[in-house]
């Protein structure tokens, strides 16, 4: 009965995802240490960390599910009642990270915009009703019969699938209506601070794609992306508003279960190139002012911490381990990935399976290798790899019914920030792996009059994982071949 009413996850299994402001280190050089020695002192302005109000301006939801009875529901809230926000949805696939669709969101202030990922007859495709995107005609929804139903691009690799994978948001542009009368090279913000209350979509939607608001006035011969270019990217005054937060909920309506998922949130990538549709849009200082090196060392953990549970009856532990930096996909060629070519640095610019180790522990401190554990620390775990971007990992082969596991992850990374993505010399270490791990509980209660009449219960649950966060440091020195790393405080979550 489990197997056949989870076939969804057994079908995953199958296919292979389950395993057993800049950023800128704006730098000093003529400040002096303790020792009296003048070094290079990074002075955090804005580099991209995780966000702990959970509100950003990047969105990752580590997993969706389309196949065998699962959708997903996304969901994307602008918390602000004051700044516009366009967003752009990118679906990933689960092993290459490929692009799958893409569109924009069009939110004003307090607005939410929901989705739904669903397979139709075999067809995986994303629907919504929602007023805060339009579809294929070119209306917006209206929340009931005017609706937005796109069908997702096939993988191209036969060890892909476009049932399973991963979303992200980014924020591509954002107004405020506070920037009234502000001033920017020697003129007024070119801005919609003239949007009505409530403000229109239709507004929105032209100002973003060079619609009739720049036709005349001050804003004549500005597009769009002149003016992000400009004030994002040259002169840097303005950031991201970083007002976006989301959740998605796995569902499945014939088990009559659902749970929603946190997004993992960025704050501080600020996008500063303009985001078109056609052209693909990921981690990197092409379109940023952090390079996927920042994030990277923003998302990367050395130990990752879960419970579990393993009771055949009636208790069942899944996990997800999302990679969204490796983006294999881009660098795939017929399927296979050469050498030196990549976007992650990571992933030693290859497509390299992600190496980690695991124990697991029952209530009493047990482990298989150490029994009765008298002193610590406890010998490192077993080695494996996780060799996709969304991989599905299941505890049926761990022999106690309820402890917990230490997954960790041994690799130290070298790389470059936006600043000095062309400088040999001037890097970053980071310790860890740029992972989003998520625990799946599933409870399965069956009547006691079977097997005549047999009553099938489900529920499913999800919690984020504990972990330890990587040590980054940064070379002191700045220059020549001999690195000299210390330690960069608070690199995560906030700027020293």
């Amino acid at each position: 009965m489990m197997r056949k009413l989870f076939k969804g996850l057994v079908v995953l299994t199958l296919v292979g995802i389950m395993a057993s402001g800049a950023f800128g280190y704006d730098l000093i050089d003529d400040d002096l240490q303790d020792d009296g020695v003048a070094r290079l002192i990074p002075e955090f302005d804005g580099h991209v960390t995780l966000a702990p109000n959970a509100k950003g301006d990047v969105l990752i939801y580590p997993f969706y599910m389309a196949a065998d009875g699962w959708e997903t529901k996304i969901q994307v809230m602008n918390t602000s009642q004051a700044h516009s926000v366009v967003a752009k949805l990118v679906v990933r696939s689960f092993n290459h990270s490929q692009e799958l669709l893409d569109f924009f969101i069009y939110l004003t202030p307090a607005d939410v915009w929901t989705g739904m990922l669903r397979n139709v007859n075999g067809s995986v495709r994303m629907q919504s009703c929602d007023d805060s995107t339009r579809n294929a005609s070119g209306q917006w929804g209206n929340g009931t019969t005017v609706c937005m139903d796109r069908a997702l691009i096939g993988a191209t690799c036969a060890t892909d699938s476009n049932t399973a994978g991963y979303v992200e948001i980014f924020e591509a542009w954002h107004s405020d209506p506070s920037w009234m009368g502000s001033t920017w090279a020697g003129g007024a913000y070119p801005y919609p601070t003239f949007f009505p209350n409530p403000i229109q979509k239709t507004l929105l939607y032209n100002w973003f794609l060079d619609g009739p608001e720049h036709s005349s006035g001050p804003y004549a011969n500005l597009t769009p992306a002149d003016i992000i270019l400009q004030l994002n990217g040259l002169n840097n005054e303005i950031g991201p508003a970083n007002v976006l937060a989301g959740h998605s909920e796995l569902i499945n309506d014939q088990l009559n279960v659902r749970a929603p998922v946190q997004a993992t949130i960025l704050e501080d990538y600020n996008v500063n190139d303009y985001l078109e549709l056609g052209i693909e849009t990921y981690f990197s200082h092409l379109f940023s002012t952090n390079s996927i090196c920042e994030v990277e060392a923003a998302l990367s953990k050395d130990n990752v911490s879960v419970p579990y549970y393993n009771i055949p009856a009636n208790k069942q532990t899944y996990y997800w381990f999302t990679f969204p930096t490796k983006l294999s996909q881009a660098y795939a060629m017929n399927c296979t990935c050469p050498a030196n070519s990549a976007r992650s640095p990571y992933f030693g610019y290859d497509c390299d399976a992600t190496s980690y180790g695991w124990r697991y522990f029952d209530m009493t401190e047990q482990s298989p290798s150490t029994p009765h554990p008298e002193f610590s620390p406890i010998p490192p775990g077993e080695a494996n790899s996780f060799p996709f971007e969304v991989n599905l990992f299941g505890v049926t082969d761990v022999i106690y019914e309820e402890g917990w596991i230490n997954f960790t992850f041994p690799h130290s990374t070298t790389c470059n920030p936006a600043e000095w993505i062309a400088d040999p010399y001037q890097r970053i270490r980071f310790s860890g792996a740029p992972v989003i791990p998520t625990t799946l509980f599933f409870d399965f209660y069956t009547n006691d009059n079977c097997p005549t009449e047999c009553a099938t219960s489900y529920a499913i649950s999800f919690m984020p994982a504990a972990y330890d966060q990587a040590l980054v440091e940064y070379d002191v020195d700045g220059a020549g071949a001999v690195f000299n790393y210390a330690p960069i405080d608070h690199y995560h979550y906030e700027d020293n």
